[in-house]
């Protein structure tokens, strides 16, 4: 997510006379967003140790009354980002890995769904995964629940065979934490390696337990298409983001993949399939994608219809995974 302006703050608004609760209701919640996205920038850029009111206020250009009436402090701000990243990656995580007919497929798409947002969304993934262990309680005990439910899926594995079975499911919790230390390390280091490549040795660590060493040994061996970052298809001959005035990230590939796999849905289709529960965001990105040319609206009895542009597929198998 992009900083937002430079550090002037909003003034109070004033409700006239006639105004809606709804309306007042709408003006708070764009405010929220904005300290969110804010949050999420600062904490990527500078970590959580120099998260202040203060700094987030700045960043997001909204005064102290408007912070203080959406969040408690600082802590309230941060586990509300915390939950909001989570709730837009886990529905994608667990499609991905539904959408599997195996365990160790859908483990491996789900795990390629997680570095690929890495790559797109460093901030998100650096608050989420680096600087929630630096957190209060409440963050610590929510940051447990999600790796506990990455454990179960990864335990699945013991499932396949009648050796497997005989494993504890701390070798689950285990394997999760290792993972978890490796994605650590890489996002401390900023490598010029993409998280992708991270991809076939994290496999061959998961499956080595539960399938052996042949199957570890395949997948070291499986080809990783790597989606290219916006720096690196700037760099490419016949860029299809060439003079392109928007940041492409993982969930505007994911909107384009959906409409593209969906040709007419609906804005309420496009979020649901994309896994986005806010309504105003998923109009707002349909929208510019509209201006962009990448989408077109067509006018249904009762809703928009959208379908993709040539020029909106380009951009879709240039930034996609293969």
């Amino acid at each position: 997510m992009a900083a937002l302006g430079n550090t002037d703050t909003v003034a109070p608004l004033r409700p006239h006379a006639g105004a809606s609760t709804p309306a007042l209701a709408g003006v708070t919640e764009i405010y929220r967003r904005r300290l969110l996205a804010a949050t999420i920038q600062a904490v990527g850029e500078d970590g959580y140790r120099t998260l202040s009111v203060r700094r987030v206020t700045s960043r997001a250009r909204v005064s102290r009354t408007r912070f203080y009436e959406a969040f408690s402090g600082r802590e309230d701000c941060f586990m509300a980002a915390f939950e909001e990243v989570l709730a837009e990656r886990e529905p994608v995580v667990r499609s991905a890995f539904e959408r599997e007919s195996s365990w160790c497929e859908g483990i491996r798409a789900a795990l390629a769904s997680i570095l690929l947002w890495m790559d797109t969304e460093p901030a998100q993934a650096r608050l989420c995964i680096v600087e929630a262990l630096s957190a209060g309680p409440e963050v610590q005990a929510r940051r447990a629940e999600v790796l506990a439910h990455l454990a179960r899926a990864v335990d699945g594995g013991r499932r396949i065979s009648p050796a497997a079975r005989e494993m504890s499911e701390v070798t689950s919790q285990a394997l999760v934490g290792g993972l978890c230390s490796v994605l650590h390390t890489h996002l401390l280091q900023e490598r010029d390696m993409p998280a992708q490549e991270l991809l076939a040795p994290l496999m061959s660590m998961i499956v080595l337990p539960y399938l052996g060493r042949a199957a570890a040994r395949r997948e070291l061996s499986r080809p990783v298409a790597v989606v290219p970052t916006c720096t690196a298809l700037a760099e490419a001959e016949d860029n299809p983001l060439s003079g392109m005035k928007m940041r492409i990230t993982l969930r505007t590939v994911t909107v384009l993949t959906v409409i593209a796999e969906h040709p007419g849905a609906s804005n309420v289709e496009v979020a649901r399939r994309s896994g986005v529960t806010d309504k105003g965001q998923i109009s707002k990105l349909l929208r510019r994608l509209e201006r962009l040319r990448l989408v077109v609206g067509v006018d249904r009895p009762g809703i928009k219809a959208w379908y993709l542009t040539e020029h909106g597929e380009r951009v879709r198998q240039a930034t996609c995974p293969r």
